[in-house]
């Protein structure tokens, strides 16, 4: 997706897990989705860490960024992936520990 943005001259939303490798892959511009998970923000605790938002909003790449306030349905439980489908690399890419 990321090389078409790159050849399309338009924007790669990163969706609410993070921004992983693969979107950044080709160098194509980023909209940095963050939702009630805060991947890429996230403090230890779950919170939102301050520190890693502004260090990763000033990434060259990511040209904007969207703030998910809710997930409809289920307010303030997005970003939820059973833990067995957690591998080592989503852990990674989101900034949490395996489980």
């Amino acid at each position: 997706m990321n090389k078409g943005a790159q050849a399309g001259g338009f924007f790669h939303d990163t969706g609410e897990g993070g921004v992983s490798p693969y979107h950044r892959e080709h160098g194509g511009d980023l909209v940095w989705e963050i939702g009630s998970g805060y991947f890429g923000c996230r403090a230890a605790d779950g919170g939102f860490d301050p520190g890693k938002f502004a260090e990763n909003a000033a990434d060259p790449q990511i040209k904007m960024i969207e703030v998910k306030l809710s997930q409809g349905a289920k307010p303030g439980h997005g970003g939820v992936l059973p833990a067995a489908k957690v591998t080592e690399e989503i852990a990674a890419i989101r900034g949490v520990p395996m489980g």
